[in-house]
């Protein structure tokens, strides 16, 4: 089996890409012999093209998808309208639910917490949620919370850290109101800091219905309990006896989760139920962390040998 990646994200359209890309690390399963290039080579025929964002006009692995007659499929990063920003494609993967698309297009959607999942799985050789939260849990739970945030473009969000944080109720390690120092992009660094706080700060960029990130996983795999704002139906995704969800519907409604976040940190006991509770079973969550990388090969699998 031949693929070939296009429009690779900026800094990994290096010819080491494939060996670090999610996609390749699922397709050697089934194709142990599978060849990847990055950008398409002139006579060369693929068994699938993988357009790893929308185009990009002047991007190294520049292709406009309506010109490719390989099968291809569409992946993007975060939470956009796949099926608009890159036409021609025969499949796409998404973060987030995409409504009213027509019937002949293909579309998974596959959360980053997901995707997450898999990846924390395969590199620190575990075989479930719990043996991976495991190496990272702690028996001491300082009253704080923890927060790592970079992007100030959520208003709401920005706002609620600086007065967690103002208050001395919250340990920050990204750029975003930090008082800790910053923790960078480690991953271990990021655990760390999440597995000593009574709670995590999970509040996604954006709202958006299916749009969930790793942020409230992260929380849940540290052992802390995450404080969620983000998407309106993570209620269907993971159990709600497992976290708490601000609510930003009203300006009353605003103050008092403000008010529940302070008076939460003085329950221990309603913190070590909760973090006692499975937040996948029975859930949508459930089926991406027991069946995730199965549901992938799938997809792609059936697409290239469909019709």
């Amino acid at each position: 089996m031949k693929i070939a990646y296009v429009n690779i994200w900026s800094g990994f359209d290096q010819n080491d890409y494939p060996e670090k890309c999610f996609f390749t690390k699922l397709l050697r399963e089934v194709d142990s012999s599978l060849k990847v290039d990055v950008g398409m080579r002139n006579g060369e025929k693929y068994d699938l093209v993988l357009s790893m964002f929308a185009p990009i006009i002047g991007s190294p692995a520049y292709k406009d998808m309506n010109t490719v007659e390989s099968k291809s499929i569409c992946f993007t990063g975060e939470s956009y309208d796949v099926v608009s920003t890159t036409p021609g494609c025969g499949a796409y993967i998404g973060f987030d639910h995409i409504k009213d698309v027509s019937t002949d297009v293909k579309y998974l959607r596959f959360p980053l917490y997901a995707m997450s999942h898999l990846d924390y799985m395969e590199k620190y050789g575990c075989t479930s949620f719990e043996e991976l939260r495991s190496k990272f849990e702690k028996n001491v739970y300082p009253k704080k919370y923890s927060a790592v945030v970079s992007n100030a473009n959520n208003p709401l969000r920005t706002e609620i850290l600086r007065i967690l944080t103002s208050m001395g109720l919250c340990d920050s390690g990204g750029s975003v109101h930090n008082n800790v120092g910053q923790i960078g992009w480690s991953f271990e660094a990021k655990m760390d800091l999440c597995s000593r706080s009574m709670y995590g700060f999970a509040f996604e960029n954006r709202s958006k219905i299916g749009y969930i990130t790793e942020k409230i996983y992260e929380c849940l795999m540290a052992g802390t309990v995450p404080y969620y704002w983000g998407a309106s139906d993570i209620i269907e995704e993971f159990n709600p006896n497992s976290y708490h969800i601000f609510d930003s519907s009203s300006l009353e409604s605003i103050n008092k989760s403000i008010q529940h976040m302070i008076d939460v940190l003085s329950d221990d006991s309603l913190r070590r139920t909760m973090k006692d509770v499975d937040p996948f079973a029975g859930f949508r969550s459930e089926v991406y962390i027991k069946n995730g990388k199965q549901i992938i090969k799938d997809f792609i699998m059936n697409h290239i040998e469909s019709k």
